[in-house]
């Protein structure tokens, strides 16, 4: 025990001071211990945290034994760019809600282009427009109905219809499931318990504490009300039968009357199982339903506390003429704009995306990075970097009407959809979204404004875990 003991005090003190690490500037605890780190998450406030740090000590530090935040552009673009070698770090399988990788967790860049090659086509803004956007814009007029209802008889809670709308776009290009969602206020049922699944106390005891795991299943079987918690993975899957028969339902039916789901065209290849397809609904519904649906209500918010930006926008999508369309909303600079500017400082993820340098490390800015280093960037200190954003921590539409007047640094730092090979598969469907859901916002709620409960404190963002939200995880508006 003894021995054991001092074997671990060693292997401490040498990636403390002897690792190549150690270089690195930082303060003097990240070299021992990880705990103020995670304290930071557990807080949820890491972006804060972090952030904080590169302002103490520089663009590149330690924040870890074995942890370095980047926060240069040219660095971050460096690693992130295709064929760099860095790989999604071991802390992706922690976004998995089942046994096997999807498309967002590959760490494997061969098995991720393969099957990200399977959906690409469906996701590019051609097809999109082609084949979904009259979807898209009468489940986004719905949903702005109903926020309207809701604003003239009391108020609207946004974020939480913006959730609903989110939902059902992807459920419905997806697998053809949610239809409904918004009419009814009701999530699909294989969304709950994705959901669920996320967020429960079986799913991180089994990345963080095995055994506690393991005992809670045992367990299960003779104190019923673990059963729900420690086998919702099996509960997940069972609800995901239904995601598997729609997805397949076109191609056996051979129904052609409307636009096939993104599963049934890549089910023609005949390289999807049904795992493949429970898992990879259950990827591209956590990436697309809460990061569009926070988006959006970050953007409101700023909008709705500047008047004078309000009634610019107001202006401008009153004169669209008949069916809003997202090639119109794409020509209109100043909503343009304040997406951009929203996206900058309210981008829904602000936090970490880790990766692990190539096998036998790698140098950066100047660093050896051992490959056994997570090496992470984080969107909210490059896109809040004062030395690249005039007043960096303010809102300005007019800093980014059009991608023409940003400077290189800029251009290479403002990546709210992420970076490089890795970058979200959905970036337009997200763009679409929010372009059509801003421009009928404000074309059926001309006047709105934010509830008394609104404040800058509540809508402080915090870090959670995988996502910026508001701290209040609310906005309520009011109309008339």
């Amino acid at each position: 025990m003894a021995l054991h003991s001092r074997l671990c005090r060693g292997a401490t003190l040498r990636i403390a001071y002897f690792s190549p690490l150690s270089r690195i500037p930082g303060p003097w605890y990240a070299r021992l211990t990880g705990l103020r780190l995670s304290w930071s998450v557990f807080a949820n406030n890491r972006i804060h945290y972090v952030h904080k740090l590169h302002q103490d000590y520089g663009p590149i530090v330690r924040i870890g034994p074995q942890e370095v935040d980047v926060a240069d552009p040219a660095l971050g673009r460096e690693m992130h760019r295709m064929g760099s070698g860095f790989t999604k770090a071991p802390f992706y399988a922690l976004l998995s809600p089942a046994p096997v990788d999807n498309i967002f967790n590959f760490r494997d860049a061969k098995l991720h282009a393969a099957r990200r090659k399977l959906y690409a086509r469906e996701f590019t803004l051609q097809s999109l427009r082609k084949e979904w956007e009259p979807t898209i814009r009468e489940i986004t007029k719905m949903t702005v109905q109903r926020i309207k209802h809701d604003a003239l008889n009391g108020e609207a809670e946004i974020m939480g219809w913006w959730t609903l709308m989110a939902n059902e776009v992807v459920c419905r290009l997806t697998f053809g499931g949610g239809a409904g969602t918004v009419a009814k206020g009701v999530k699909e049922p294989f969304v709950l318990m994705l959901e669920r699944r996320m967020g429960d106390l079986a799913h991180l005891l089994k990345h963080f504490a095995p055994p506690g795991y393991y005992l809670g299943r045992m367990l299960a079987h003779v104190i019923p009300q673990l059963h729900d918690v420690f086998y919702s993975q099996e509960k997940m899957f069972a609800a995901g039968g239904g995601v598997v028969s729609r997805a397949r339902a076109v191609k056996r039916d051979g129904d052609d009357s409307g636009p096939s789901n993104l599963f049934n065209k890549a089910l023609e290849a005949g390289s999807l199982t049904d795992t493949d397809i429970i898992t990879d609904a259950g990827a591209l519904l956590l990436a697309g339903s809460d990061p569009t649906a926070i988006s959006l209500t970050f953007l409101l918010w700023c909008v709705l506390s500047r008047p004078q930006i309000q009634h610019e926008v107001e202006a401008e999508v009153a004169q669209l003429e008949g069916e809003i369309t997202d090639a119109a909303c794409e020509g209109l600079p100043i909503l343009n704009a304040v997406i951009n500017e929203s996206l900058r400082l309210y981008g829904a993820a602000p936090g970490c995306m880790p990766r692990s340098p190539p096998p036998g490390g790698a140098t950066l800015g100047g660093y050896f990075l051992p490959a056994d280093t997570v090496v992470v960037t984080q969107n909210w200190s490059l896109q809040r970097d004062p030395n690249i954003w005039e007043n960096a921590h303010s809102f300005d539409h007019t800093r980014l009407p059009r991608e023409i007047r940003m400077t290189e640094q800029a251009k290479i730092a403002f990546n709210p959809f992420g970076h490089g090979a890795r970058q979200c598969l959905g970036i337009h469907l997200g763009r679409v979204e929010m372009r059509l859901a801003t421009a009928i916002f404000f074309r059926e709620c001309a006047g709105a404004r934010l509830s008394e409960s609104v404040t800058e404190e509540s809508m402080q963002v915090v870090d959670s875990f995988i996502a910026g939200v508001p701290r209040d995880r609310r906005c309520t508006i009011r109309l008339g």
